[in-house]
């Protein structure tokens, strides 16, 4: 059972201390660590469940406004920095109409991105995200 714990806990670090660094520096790529953590903690659980059967779930159900709010804003950042720039010139050509509405788009989606991130942040340290959090990590020590 140790082992177990082990890994959850590996997972439980690179989601929390990831999401942590996002929210200090607003970096993607923290934010997409984060995710892979939180991804693969949720794996191993399904995978490890059946050796916990007398054991209380694990406490994700009030995590879930802020991992939601995560996948949106990671959605966006993989669409502006990967996807979309591949399909400007597609799209927008040379035709000063298409490339406004195209600017305009992205600008739209810059600024959800923005607002996404500002309301992971908040969430992160707002007092019963905090407490929720903290269950989570007590729930893996307590195995």
């Amino acid at each position: 059972m140790q082992r177990v714990q082990l890994i959850l806990r590996g997972h439980w670090r690179q989601f929390h201390s990831n999401l942590n660094k996002f929210c200090e520096s607003g970096e993607s790529e923290h934010l997409h660590q984060a995710r892979i953590g939180w991804r693969r903690l949720k794996s191993s659980l399904h995978f490890f469940c059946p050796l916990y059967r007398n054991v209380l779930p694990f406490p994700s159900h009030s995590l879930r406004p802020l991992l939601e709010q995560i996948g949106k804003v990671r959605d966006v950042d993989v669409a502006l920095e990967e996807t979309l720039p591949e399909w400007r010139e597609l799209y927008a050509g040379d035709c000063p109409l298409r490339r406004a509405k195209w600017d305009s788009m992205l600008k739209a989606l810059r600024d959800q991105r923005e607002q996404g991130r500002l309301a992971i942040s908040q969430a992160f340290h707002q007092a019963q995200i905090h407490h929720n959090l903290m269950s989570a990590a007590q729930w893996i020590e307590a195995l």
